[in-house]
């Protein structure tokens, strides 16, 4: 019996070392692997740039103390996320309108406005909010009606009064699509 201990104690050590061992040599080949690919990727990049770019873009590129102007590449830069601009829906009836798990979908026709975030619909007194009950049945009563005024609020908040009296307020989720 203590002989069967011993045979299941070498095998649990045996497969410890050697999912250790696989892990290990598996990150390190990883590693290996990704800068050989960087560093090719560098290569191909700066190689077609300069084959591909005019003088005035070529002029474009950041110095570097040390490194050969004509062998730099573009340097990435981080822009802010601002909305996009709000097409003009005014006049335009609304022909649908799509659910989605954390936004809802306005078709214009050609226009489809995406929005976001805290969604309410007011008509008259009554303001209704997603997910409340009632709301689809708010957003779906606005099919049909016309938009008299966009606003855009604060740049990601847009308010659509619409010719029936109601009212849209919600957050944009993205760009919208004309």
């Amino acid at each position: 019996m203590k002989g069967l201990w011993y045979f299941f104690g070498i095998v649990i050590a045996a497969g410890i070392f050697a999912g250790i061992a696989g892990l290990g040599s598996g990150h390190a080949l990883g590693i290996a692997w990704e800068q050989f690919h960087r560093h090719r990727r560098r290569g191909h990049v700066s190689r077609d740039m300069l084959d591909t770019s005019s003088a005035r873009d070529r002029d474009a590129i950041i110095d570097t103390p040390g490194i050969d102007r004509d062998r730099q590449s573009h340097r990435l830069q981080l822009v802010s996320a601002s909305p996009a601009p709000l097409p003009d829906i005014s006049g335009r009836r609304l022909h649908s309108v799509r659910f989605f798990a954390a936004a809802v979908e306005l078709d214009f026709g050609a226009v489809l406005l995406p929005l976001g975030g805290d969604v309410a619909v007011s008509a008259g007194s009554r303001r209704t909010r997603y997910p409340d009950p009632g709301f689809r049945d708010a957003i779906c009563s606005l099919i049909g009606a016309r938009v008299d005024r966009v606003r855009a609020i604060s740049g990601d908040r847009v308010e659509i009064s619409y010719d029936n009296g109601c009212e849209l307020t919600a957050g944009r989720t993205g760009a919208a699509v004309a």
